[in-house]
């Protein structure tokens, strides 16, 4: 039954029900991993995402545990509040790339190596499955979570990958199913399945490797007939890499399920009631449903929920374990929407379930399932809006880019507590959201919420309620007028459905929403009747099941009979602000604003006061003054009168307040003294440097301070540092209206303890005054500091042999305060030498004969700087643990090294390759770096030499000393090649250090110069003036002072880059741009025509008594379209004002008149009211109101526009001058 509307009072509501109603089953934990909320470089993106989720509960340590699957990492979380989980530990893979022989690739760090993490619970290890990288056993305990680096280590990349592994326990002793664990199998490259041996009395997992774990009891699968049945190795042939487990108990029986995927997909069931002896029962071949979406094994219900690959919906199969015999598998629960009606295409979903809840999800949508009674699983409905982040993502999370957004990628629905709960892995991202057990079930159970949801109602209703039978609470207090959100809670399957609010004072006035169809929770909104009455209202809903039966609950809501009025300044010059963002100053324009949101409830009428009397220019909800120029202070007051019966309140004091026998509230604003010129705090900064206040020689601090000046006002600046003149102010003087910040920059800063200041005032001329406040001065202390480059790195420029090595270097001399150290293999960080104090570096290095390259960077407040080494091994890496022999050849590795390297700037380096190019269709392309142009040579346009082509040439030029990565790939003799080397280009730089981006920028309109202040002696500048829109992007230039054009008015944030050769640095202003030019009040004048001739006076150009005028105000200055005008007086006092650009007036007097008006233009500058007489010409007077040509008391004489005439005589000019009328 959709509520649709309600109807009371005279009233018609429109009412929809809120998306906190059957949200009330989900809650969210804080978010995990989240990249989305907290990083914008892309390599954290790539490195970290949320991939899956695993969860290991410990009864015995009374503590649950969360793995977070980030590729390479696990993230480790406490669970004792699942809503806000601890993170215990961050684990990197036992080994990764740079002990592993990857055979060229240069991709790596960017592969998941954790397939699958295996847990029990109640057992404190986990086996980890590493891909192509091994296994290795997990330890989880309260103060020691750590790979424990004893598993099996390869030190070739793998062809097959290992990615699933099950955990079982029987007779005191901890089982895990899996493949290819043992040395035996690892030499062999036996991939059949086997249970091994993780823990007994005897075997200690801390102590399991490949050589000690033993071959384990293999699973009889490919062998001549077993247990009754044929079974053949071309029906089940389980392969690394391709095969999953789960172990599940039912009937007294122990049930291993093996799933083969690939292009012959199979289930395999063995009963493993005896781990010793394992007998298969049953293979399940040709069933597409069941073996192609993603499992979760549901051991409570027996039954398999499989997820659909194109489709919203999950397939439940039961799992018929007979207490002898083959176990059977049945489609039960066919295609079970979880999102929509099941019909939209989708990718492959996810799916997991605990307890009686599933959960699936596809991209950004998700649904839950209860079992309940029943075990037939039903959806608990999504309402409408969808309520984020529970059954869809929201889409305004924005994330790194569109290929880096939340999108589920694994699920592990788990419990703890008799609490279901979801982990979410969403790439970006992870949360926890909790199901409410009341929403698994399926008896209906009524449950609301209520509360006032008047937008911006500053506080709470001050009166407490009382409620009367049936009702179990007060629900809500608001006042008349208030809305109410009407949130439903309620479980359960519910056929159909009432909700009824009635006023306790008059039980015949009420809202009912009634029907007989399906209960369809819509957001609902209801609006209390703002004349009352107010005291209790009943909100009683009824529910019914499908046989009829009911399930009432009743709540009240009371309505409070004391609103308070509350008055805000919203806008100054009307331009929104709030709270102490509202800075004004004199002559500025304020908004005052007491409407319903500001002041409580739903205020009818509004009485304005100024300095304690009616104020009768402001009648509504808002009033707008103009702050004047001196004097004060002020006081502005309203009184809020209400719809309902009452009185004035005795917060209105002294006020006269009319308010018709209903309730009347009072308040008054802070008193306004009029101020010129206002300055903030100085503020202190570094960039590059020290944090304020601790700062360090050799980096630019950036001074500034904000500050406002009112028109008619010039403000003068000068820094002070230690008491003497200090760095130049920019600007130096500032004339009103105006808003900014004024800077300076202390290029070479002393070691020692300093206080910088601003000496500050303005002056109209006459008067001068300090700022309003006073700006509050820096203190602040530098130290000495010094970095440069490590120096002595080794190995450098030598081969060596393969295997374990150690990397070192020394800090550069002077370096203070001690660095830290990262190294970088290749372009990759190495993550055990990361930010590390010491300067040396355990590494692996891999055999093959080629040239890797390797660098270092030290850090400190001074920056970073950075060297690089290269070295070549040779020979192969004896290990004691066979590598199984690669299916496939991989590419062949390209020797390639430059020449010279180090390099200086300009200087063209050589890079030579092996193997040549020597034949048709030999070709490679090299990518020289970010910003470097690549190149592509072929054979035979390359320049055939003696020896084929075998160089290319390229010519770096960049700003700092960089160290570029160069890589090339491409087809030599047939075959697939790439390589890569480094080469360093040093630029020979004399500044002391990097600029310090600053910029000013006027005037504020569409059309922009932005002037450069950087400090530092940039040689670049690169501009981003932050306008992207749809297909526009944002306008960029390396002018240092460019002119810019934005397209359209608005808000925009600009960013200066400046570069030298020490390295750069950025500057970012909002700045706010208007179509206004205007900077300055209008200056105002006008011209009058009259709209038509005179009777009797075709040529007559002067107003007359009785005609009609145009008043034209165009010859004033600084004027434009959207100027506003005020015609305060035409000189007579019947004659009404206007607001018009070109008023019309009939004037009844003859003689000058003096006309009184002001304007407004669209820079909110405001002229002063201005005066201007109009005269009448004494050449021909004005007639009287109604009159037509003179009569014979009057002489009309020809008038030839250059005589005068007398009193009485009227002119006309006719076609002849010369003829007498």
């Amino acid at each position: 039954m959709p509520l649709a509307a309600i109807v009371g009072l005279a009233i018609t509501a429109s009412l929809a029900w809120p998306s906190t109603g059957v949200a009330g089953c989900f809650s969210q934990s804080t978010y995990l991993n989240n990249l989305c909320g907290t990083s914008s470089a892309q390599q954290d993106y790539e490195l970290h995402p949320s991939l899956n989720a695993y969860f290991l509960a410990l009864p015995a340590q009374s503590k649950n545990v969360l793995m977070l699957n980030l590729k390479n990492d696990l993230a480790v979380y406490d669970l004792a509040n699942p809503f806000a989980p601890s993170k215990s530990a961050t684990l990197h893979i036992p080994w990764d790339w740079t002990s592993i022989n990857v055979l060229g690739s240069t991709h790596e760090p960017y592969s998941g190596h954790i397939g699958d993490v295996a847990t029990l619970d109640g057992f404190n290890y986990a086996l980890a499955s590493l891909t192509t990288y091994g296994w290795d056993i997990l330890k989880v305990s309260p103060s020691d979570t750590r790979f424990l680096g004893h598993g099996y280590h390869p030190t070739v990349i793998l062809e097959e990958s290992y990615i699933s592994a099950a955990l079982f326990s029987a007779g005191g002793v901890t089982y895990v199913v899996a493949q290819t664990l043992d040395q035996g199998s690892i030499s062999s490259n036996d991939s059949t399945i086997r249970i091994y041996t993780l823990a007994s009395a005897t075997v200690n997992p801390e102590q399991v490797t490949p050589a000690t774990i033993g071959p384990g009891i293999r699973v009889p699968v490919g062998s001549s007939p077993l247990g009754g049945f044929v079974y053949t190795s071309a029906e089940f042939t389980p392969r690394l890499g391709n095969t999953q487990f789960w172990v599940v108990s039912s009937n007294g029986r122990r049930l291993l399920l093996a799933r083969l995927s690939g292009s012959q997909p199979a289930l395999l069931i063995v009963d493993i009631t005896n781990p010793a002896s394992p007998q298969p029962q049953t293979v399940i071949l040709n069933n597409a449903t069941l073996l192609s979406g993603r499992w979760a094994v549901d051991e409570q219900h027996s039954m398999i929920w499989v997820a659909g690959t194109n489709r919203p919906v999950v397939n439940g199969f039961t799992l018929a374990v007979p207490t002898s015999g083959s176990p059977s598998v049945s489609l039960t629960y066919p295609a079970v929407p979880f999102w929509g009606d099941g019909t939209t295409t989708t990718g492959a979903s996810a799916v997991s379930v605990a307890g009686d809840l599933i959960v699936a999800g596809v991209a950004d949508k998700f649904g839950y399932l209860g079992l309940g009674d029943s075990g037939q699983p039903t959806l608990i409905p999504a309402p409408t809006p969808i309520p984020y982040p529970y059954t869809q993502l929201d889409s305004a999370r924005v994330c790194f880019n569109s290929g880096f957004s939340e999108g589920v990628m694994g699920l592990k629905a788990f419990q703890a507590g008799g609490q279901a709960y979801v982990a979410r892995a969403l790439l970006v991202d992870a949360d926890i959201i909790g199901v409410s057990p009341t929403c698994l079930s399926t008896t209906p159970v009524p449950a609301f919420t209520v509360a006032a949801t008047t937008v911006g109602a500053p506080t709470a209703a001050t009166c407490t309620g009382s409620f009367t039978a049936p009702s179990t609470s007060v629900a809500s207090v608001g006042f008349p007028g208030d809305t109410f959100t009407i949130s439903d809670g309620s479980t359960g399957s519910i056929a159909t459905g009432d909700l009824v609010i009635t006023p306790t004072t008059s039980g015949t006035q009420s809202w009912q929403e009634t029907g007989s169809n399906a209960w369809q929770p819509q957001p609902l909104a209801w609006q209390s009747p703002p004349s009352g009455p107010s005291g209790e209202y009943q909100v009683a809903m009824t529910l019914r099941d499908a046989s009829g039966a009911s399930y009432p609950l009743t709540k009240s809501i009371y309505l409070c009979s004391t609103p308070r009025a509350n008055v805000q300044i919203t806008a100054v010059n009307g331009n929104a602000c709030s709270g102490d963002t509202c800075v004004y100053l004199a002559n500025d324009k304020v908004t005052f604003s007491a409407a319903s949101g500001i002041s409580e409830g739903t205020p009818t009428s509004w009485i304005w006061y100024q300095d304690g009397s009616v104020w009768p220019a402001c009648t509504g909800a808002t009033c707008n003054w103009y702050v004047p120029s001196s004097g004060g202070p002020y006081t502005v007051a309203v009184a809020a009168v209400y719809g309902f019966p009452g009185s004035v309140d005795s917060s209105c004091g002294n006020l006269t307040v009319t308010n018709a026998g209903n309730w009347a509230s009072c308040d008054a604003a802070a008193p306004i003294t009029p101020t010129a010129f206002t300055v903030g705090n100085v503020a202190a900064t570094q960039p590059g440097g020290g944090p304020y206040p601790n700062f360090v020689t050799g980096v630019p601090i950036v001074l500034s301070a904000t500050y406002k000046v009112a028109s008619s006002y010039t403000a003068n600046f000068l820094w002070a540092l230690d008491g003497v003149s200090g760095p130049a102010a920019v600007p130096v003087s500032q004339t009103g209206p105006f808003s900014g910040s004024v800077i300076g920059t202390i290029t070479s800063p002393a070691a020692g303890s300093h206080t910088v200041a601003l000496i500050a005032s303005a002056t109209d001329g006459t008067t001068t005054v300090p700022p309003v406040p006073t700006a509050a001065p820096a203190a602040f202390t530098v130290t000495t500091c010094s970095n440069g480059a490590p120096v002595s790195l080794s190995p450098n420029n030598t081969t060596i042999n393969p295997g374990p090595i150690t990397l070192s270097w020394s800090p550069a001399p002077g370096a203070s305060p001690a660095p830290t150290y990262t190294v970088n293999w290749g372009p990759w960080p190495v993550g055990s030498c990361t930010n590390i104090s010491g300067t040396t570096c355990p590494v692996s290095a891999p055999a093959g004969g080629t040239q890797y390259s390797w660098s270092v960077t030290a850090s400190n407040t001074c920056g970073p700087f950075t060297s690089a080494a290269s070295f070549t091994t040779s020979g192969s890496v004896s290990t004691p643990t066979p590598t199984p022999t690669p299916t496939h050849p991989p590419s062949t590795r390209l020797s390639i090294s430059g020449s010279p390297n180090p390099a200086a700037a300009g200087q063209t380096v050589g890079f030579t390759f092996s193997p040549q190019l020597t034949q048709s269709g030999d070709s490679l392309t090299f990518n020289f770096g970010p910003g470097e142009a690549g190149t592509t040579v072929s054979y035979p346009s390359c320049g055939i030499t003696a020896n084929g082509c075998s160089s290319v040439l390229h010519t770096f030029n960049p700003a700092a000393t960089t160290t570029f990565q160069v890589s090339v790939s491409g087809r030599v003799g047939g075959q697939n090649v790439t390589g890569s080397t480094s080469v360093t280009v040093q630029v020979v730089c004399t500044l002391p250090a990097a600029p310090v981006a600053a910029f000013t920028y006027s005037p504020v309109s569409l059309a922009v110069q932005f002037t450069d202040t950087s400090a530092g002696g940039p040689t670049s500048w690169s501009w981003n003036f932050g306008d992207a829109a749809g297909l526009f992007p944002a306008g960029t230039s390396t002018a240092q002072s460019p002119l810019y054009a934005f397209r359209t008015a608005g808000t925009y944030t600009v960013t200066l880059k400046a570069t030298n050769c020490k390295g750069s640095s950025q500057s970012q202003q909002t700045i706010t741009v208007s179509s206004c030019n205007q900077t300055a009040a209008p200056i105002l004048a006008f011209t009058v025509s009259p709209t038509g001739t005179l009777s009797g006076f075709p040529e007559q150009q002067q107003p007359m008594v009785g005609q009609a005028v145009t008043f034209d105000p165009g010859a004033s200055q600084n004027i434009d379209s959207g100027t506003t005008w005020n015609w305060l007086s035409f000189g007579e006092p019947s004659i009404p004002t206007s607001t018009l650009r070109n008023p019309v007036v009939t004037f009844g007097q003859a003689g000058p008149h003096v006309i009184q008006f002001n304007a407004t233009n669209c820079g909110t500058y405001r002229s002063l009211d201005t005066s201007q007489t109009q005269t009448q010409s004494n050449i021909v007077q004005p007639l009287a109101a109604g009159q037509g040509v003179p009569v014979s008391n009057h002489t009309i004489k020809a008038y030839s526009g250059s005589a005068s005439l007398a009193p009485g005589e009227y002119g006309v000019i006719v076609a002849n001058p010369q003829i007498s009328a």
